[in-house]
């Protein structure tokens, strides 16, 4: 460096490139001995290191750059040579194929038979054609490659370009146009490889024509100082400014431009461009779209700017043989010529029509290529009525003028191609369903994929054979009858279905898979008044009561969603405005492949039915209210009853006669209270409001307690009743007071219809997990009819004699199976007796008790003697119970009201309260609440004692603040139990 000092010391930075985690290398920085080595040096160091590495990256981004451009021209290199070799390969064959046909057509071996001579000429043509195309390839190749070989003489390019574009004079002037060439003679020489500048003018014109409808071409030379200018104008379609910067460039067609003809290379302009290169000028376009276009070639005058070993001098006159296959080519572009009728059909030319009794097939056959045209129609005329098109847009208006069976369409066509024919045909709906096959050059899976893609039936690639075609289109207008009559079938279904549909009582109804609505009967219309677009989708819901829509439309899309059947009720709106009852059911359809297609359903008016059932329900409702009132006042009279024989029963003589008599009361009123009891059960349970509190539940002492239940009848009857049981507990989970039920009725069954003196054996035992109690009697038996209908409620046995409402083994049924029970009934027949055999699940000993604490009155034990307020407004009922505690020690006092027991309960100073709930005025319920707020009542003990006993008298009296619940009337046992319970 500039300092005498050398560096002593030095830092080594990576050089990183972006994005990468390994260096390109290391920068070797000196540190200078006179700077401290502090942040800004290091960031100097840093920004360095950066500079370099930049450097370096941007120098190999240009070597990469340099190979992807060599090797792109190498590729090119490769592709143009392969081109040439192609090209030059297929002049030979093309050769041995132009030479005989020229030697047929000139009848060297006689003349040709008329067809004869018509293929040959088409082959002939396309021949002359392929000549054209390998000749414009091979010409491109060479001057890409730089190998044109042009040979420049001096020529009258004004008459070489005259008699050039006068060839298509007939041509043009066939397609209603104008062709004016204006070549006026040019006064300086001008070299020209002849050859090359036929191509020029040649590709010029016949690329104006191709483009040009309506108008005319003009060919113009013009000399300037230093130049000689050839114009080709046409009135054409025009070229649009983001199409012109690419028209000279090779392989590149404008889509979408209106054309006589897709065929083609697209290297015809891109030649004309190295062409005038080649000569040393250039080639110019100006256009406006929609008015035309002028191709302008420009090459100096003189020599001087040509190689001098490519000037050469002949006196060969100009020619204009290579212009054949330009020209033949350009009429294969017009439309068909007049007809014999001297009719001008421009677009549809139509085969040769079938004749016969039936009709035959018709083809719709769309191709621009006029020898393909007449190519197919000849293949397919046999078989099929043919009609032919020139283009797209005019097979799709032949199309829509007569319906074919089947379109054949090439997919390369002026105007309309084939794949947008294909998609106007899909879209219209009365030509939706034809057939349609497409023709191509591009072969491989993709392009025929991608005709599937869009639309088509078949696909077939060129060359094909004859055969192929005839048997494929063949093929498919089977298939398209076969799908006509599927589809007459599927629509004669549908029409039937309709029918029953819109003639049905009901009113039918589909959805799709997503739940929408897509038909409804006429039914629904004409009860709703909604019309067909209101009611498809959702619209339905808008019949629908407020109330109910948001709910009927929950439960339809969660079963839709689940695809489960349903059925729900709502309201739905008649067309007069009124509110209707309704029910809707529907299941869901699947196909044959096991897709879900959406769901079917009815809806049906089921008002007057609806009306019924709420009066049912509401004479229901009443029965039971009658029921319980019943059962409330037959209680009340049976209340001092039963108190008067349990004061008879101490107090009274010892005489049989009276003690007989008290007995016979007592059962009775026993028996009139468990029918009042039956009563309200069957009432509880036809509305399920019966409420088991479960317990773990010894069998044995179920059985131990009905059987004291029923000891009374089985006594009357002078029967003898046996009980086998087990010595180990018998555990279930169950309700003990109403399995004592169950038992109870059995046992009380038994005795009833067993004649007198006879024998019923009640059994208990288990197995491995169930618990068994029977009941056998030797009475009367059921007959084999009557044994299916034993259980049901109100039936009994024919010909008893006995009495009773015929609801205790339906009672038996319903609380055994509420307990996960099963009862049967087994009987030889009548007169040979019966066996009642109810089953229940034996209890694990995992279950938590729930429900009210269960009083064992077994075990309770003996109550002192307490004073106690009887309350109720029937007179004798409080008295005589009043009257029968006093016996049993207690010290009583009765009054008749509320008002009365309030007053007592200052004065009497008891300890426990009997009260009546139904007391006109006050009562018992307010009373309890009353007492409860004083502060002398909290430490009373407080006993309904009512005639009504349902879970919702007691769920009342409980949250009055009464510790017992008693049901009239009241055994004085019972009673004596909860007294001794409370001390």
């Amino acid at each position: 460096g500039v300092w005498p000092e050398p560096p002593e010391r030095a830092i080594v930075l990576p050089l990183l490139p972006t994005g990468e985690s390994r260096p390109d290398g290391f920068l070797v920085i000196g540190l200078s001995p006179r700077l401290v080595f502090d942040d800004d040096y290091g960031g100097f160091a840093t920004l360095l290191a950066t500079h370099v590495e930049t450097a370096i990256t941007q120098a190999r981004a240009f070597q990469q750059e340099q190979r992807r451009a060599q090797a792109l021209a190498e590729l090119d290199r490769a592709k143009t040579t392969f081109f040439s070799n192609v090209s030059h390969e297929f002049r030979t064959p093309l050769t041995l194929m132009l030479g005989p046909l020229e030697d047929l057509l000139d009848d060297r071996e006689g003349p040709l038979a008329p067809e004869i001579r018509s293929q040959v000429e088409r082959v002939h043509r396309n021949s002359v054609r392929l000549l054209k195309l390998v000749n414009t390839m091979l010409s491109f190749s060479r001057v890409e490659a730089g190998r044109a070989d042009a040979r420049f003489e001096r020529t009258d390019i004004a008459a070489l370009t005259r008699d050039l574009a006068s060839v298509f004079r007939s041509t043009v002037e066939a397609g209603g146009l104008f062709l004016h060439v204006d070549c006026p003679p040019v006064t300086a020489p001008v070299h020209v490889d002849r050859d090359l500048w036929e191509k020029i003018v040649l590709n010029l014109v016949s690329n104006a024509f191709k483009f040009t409808f309506e108008g005319g071409i003009t060919v113009r030379l013009k000399e300037t100082a230093s130049e000689v200018q050839l114009e080709v104008e046409d009135t054409g379609v025009g070229i649009s400014d983001a199409e012109l910067p690419r028209v000279f460039e090779r392989f590149h067609r404008i889509e979408g431009a209106r054309r006589r003809s897709h065929e083609g290379t697209g290297i015809g302009l891109a030649l004309v461009d190295a062409l005038a290169r080649v000569h040393g000028g250039q080639v110019q376009v100006r256009s406006r779209e929609g008015q035309g276009s002028t191709f302008t070639v420009s090459i100096p005058l003189g020599a001087d700017h040509l190689p001098p070993d490519r000037l050469v001098t002949t006196d060969a006159p100009p020619r204009v043989d290579d212009a054949r296959g330009y020209v033949e080519e350009a009429l294969r572009w017009l439309p068909p010529a007049p007809s014999s009728d001297g009719e001008q059909d421009s677009e549809v030319h139509r085969g040769v029509r079938g004749s016969g009794p039936t009709a035959r097939p018709r083809v719709l056959w769309a191709d621009d290529n006029a020898d393909l045209r007449a190519y197919v129609t000849e293949l397919l005329s046999p078989r099929f009525d043919v009609e032919a098109a020139a283009d797209g847009e005019a097979a799709l208006s032949a199309a829509r003028q007569r319906r074919p069976d089947l379109v054949l369409a090439d997919v390369m066509m002026p105007g309309l191609n084939g794949f947008e024919l294909l998609a106007a045909l899909r879209a219209d709906p009365d030509l939706g369903d034809v057939p349609v096959i497409l023709l191509s050059a591009r072969a491989g899976e993709e392009a025929r994929l991608g005709a599937a893609e869009a639309g088509a039936d078949d696909y077939l690639t060129k060359p094909f054979s004859a055969r192929e075609l005839v048997v494929r289109v063949g093929a498919q207008l089977e298939l398209a009858s076969v799908r006509r009559e599927a589809q007459r079938a599927i629509a004669e279904s549908e029409q039937r279905f309709r029918v029953m549909a819109h003639t049905a009582p009901a009113m039918l109804w589909m959805t799709d898979p997503t739940g929408a609505c897509v038909f409804l009967s006429r039914g629904w219309h004409t009860f709703t008044g909604q019309s067909e677009e209101e009611s498809l989708g959702f619209g339905w819901l808008e019949a629908v009561h407020p109330d109910d829509r948001r709910r009927s439309e929950r439960i339809f899309l969660e079963s839709n969603a689940r695809r489960e059947a349903f059925q729900l009720d709502y309201r739905i709106r008649r067309a007069d405005g009124a509110y209707r009852w309704a029910i809707d059911a529907g299941a869901p359809r699947f196909g044959a492949d096991g897709a879900f297609e959406g769901f079917s359903g009815s809806v049906i008016d089921v008002h007057e039915r609806k009306v019924a059932e709420e009066a049912l329900r509401e004479g229901d409702r009443r029965k039971d209210e009658f029921l319980a009132t019943l059962a409330h006042e037959l209680r009340n009279p049976l209340a001092p009853i039963r108190s008067a024989v349990e004061i008879l029963n101490t107090l009274g003589p010892e005489d049989p006669s009276l003690q007989r008599a008290r007995d016979v009361i007592g059962r009775q009123v026993g028996h009139m209270v468990r029918l009042i009891d039956d009563l309200l059960d069957l009432s509880r349970l036809s509305r399920g409001t019966v409420v088991l509190r479960r317990t773990r539940v010894d069998l044995r002492s179920v059985v131990t307690h009905a059987v004291e239940n029923a000891r009374s009848a089985v006594e009357r009857g002078g029967h003898t009743l046996t009980l086998r049981m087990p010595e180990t507990p018998v555990w279930v989970w169950g309700d003990d007071v109403r399995l004592v039920q169950v038992v109870t009725n059995l046992l009380d069954n038994a005795a009833k219809y067993t004649p007198q003196g006879g024998r019923v054996t009640l059994h208990v035992g288990m197995d491995d997990a169930r618990a068994h109690v029977s009941v056998h009697d030797d009475g009367r038996g059921i007959a084999a009819d009557m044994a299916e209908r034993i259980f049901d409620m109100f039936t009994q046995g024919q010909g008893s004699g006995a009495t009773g409402l015929g609801i205790g083994l339906s009672l038996v049924r319903t609380l055994v199976e509420m307990h996960g029970g099963a009862v049967r009934v087994d009987s030889p027949g009548v007169g040979e007796g019966s066996t009642f055999t109810v089953t229940l699940p034996l209890d694990s000993g995992h279950h938590t008790p729930v429900g009210e604490e269960t009083v064992d009155t077994r075990q309770a034990t003996a109550a002192g003697h307490r004073r106690i307020l009887v309350v109720d407004d029937n007179a004798d009922a409080g008295q005589t119970l009043a009257t029968l505690l006093g016996l049993r020690g207690h010290v009583t006092q009765s009054v008749a009201d509320g008002t009365d027991a309030l007053r007592a309960v200052d004065s009497f100073r008891p300890d426990v309260v009997l009260l009546d709930l139904g007391m006109p005025g006050m009562d018992g319920l307010e009373v309890a609440r009353r007492l409860r707020a004083a502060r002398q009542g909290h430490d009373l003990l407080l006993v309904a004692l009512t005639g009504w006993g349902q879970d919702e008298d007691r769920r009342r009296s409980r949250a009055a603040g009464f510790d017992a619940h008693l049901v009239k009337p009241v055994d004085v046992t019972d009673l004596e139990a909860v007294l001794r319970a409370a001390i």
